[in-house]
């Protein structure tokens, strides 16, 4: 009975004991003691928060930055200082799009050098869910690319199609208007109706296939051929500076019906050697209406396109435009 009695007693002064002595503390100290177990417990939460971030991050990583594999597995090669490319979910066969294909031109050895494509590529793939087929035409070796498997086409120009005659970077930019002849060149791109051709410098912030279906049923593409009387024709968006103009950095072509475009654009480019800028060959077919040549349908482009200004970046930080590209 004494060593219980002890023990309650025992354990009784262990329990007062801060409490007399918290008495015969100052104001002050009390207070001090307060704020240090605030601080204790912040400290404790600041830890808590860091280590949910990090395990965020692990999981992002593992599970979202990993690149689609031609079999359907998944690649950990990265490609190009560290950066890893692909779809942030495995290739489905059944959201697979063999209608439609995004199509892109880098060349020059700067662009070879830069990182362009891959940032491309990883936002197509993760931020604009796109599963179909890039095209990359470019004069880099193919094996400059090697770390895409999946849906990913790179081809180099033909001898004879770089004419170097042109001023600053038109010999490159003359390749918007063969879009079709490469599209021919691969039979895996037989199903294909629809090019998108999409500058590589672009990021993309949302969904492509969205945006595609919302251009297709704005502006009717394909056009039906008894509503435009079979004129060929080509989408351009409207550029932001000028009202009345067209820019080449996005544009729809249709396999089927663009062709004569494409040709006639070419043949404007060929005339004006001296033009350093694809745009005013553009503007001199648009100009001439509705003709039997081409027709060039001009799309908004705000509702689609943003341009990264400083005000625009700093608005960007606290916003997200619904469809931005």
């Amino acid at each position: 009975m004494w060593a219980v009695f002890n023990f309650k007693k025992f354990a009784f002064c262990f329990h007062s004991q801060p409490r007399s002595l918290d008495r015969r503390l100052s104001k002050r100290q009390r207070e001090a003691m307060s704020a240090a177990k605030k601080n204790i417990s912040t400290q404790r939460l600041g830890f808590l928060v860091v280590v949910v971030w990090f395990l965020f991050l692990v999981l992002q990583t593992k599970f979202s930055l990993r690149i689609p594999s031609d079999n359907g597995g998944q690649l950990s090669k990265t490609v190009g200082g560290g950066l890893q490319v692909g779809s942030a979910h495995r290739m489905d066969d059944k959201t697979f799009d063999s209608t439609r294909v995004v199509f892109l031109i880098s060349m020059g050895e700067e662009a070879q050098k830069s990182k362009m494509v891959e940032r491309f590529v990883w936002s197509a793939r993760n931020r604009g869910e796109w599963q179909g087929y890039i095209v990359l035409l470019t004069d880099a070796p193919i094996d400059r690319y090697a770390g895409f498997s999946h849906r990913f086409l790179v081809m180099n120009p033909k001898p004879g199609h770089l004419d170097t005659r042109f001023k600053e970077d038109m010999p490159y930019k003359r390749f918007k208007t063969m879009l079709i002849d490469y599209i021919d060149e691969d039979d895996r791109l037989k199903n294909v109706r629809l090019i998108y051709y999409l500058d590589v410098d672009n990021i993309i912030g949302n969904s492509l296939p969205n945006m595609f279906r919302d251009l297709e049923i704005k502006y009717n593409i394909p056009g039906k051929s008894e509503w435009l009387h079979n004129i060929p024709r080509v989408w351009f968006f409207a550029n932001k500076y000028a009202n009345k103009s067209v820019q080449g950095g996005q544009f729809v072509v249709d396999r089927y019906s663009s062709k004569d475009c494409l040709l006639a654009w070419r043949a404007i480019i060929d005339a004006n050697v001296s033009e350093p800028k694809d745009q005013p060959a553009l503007h001199q077919i648009r100009g001439n209406g509705r003709n039997q040549d081409c027709q060039i349908v001009t799309m908004l482009s705000h509702y689609y396109i943003s341009y990264p200004v400083n005000k625009t970046v700093r608005q960007g930080r606290f916003s997200t435009k619904p469809n931005c590209t």
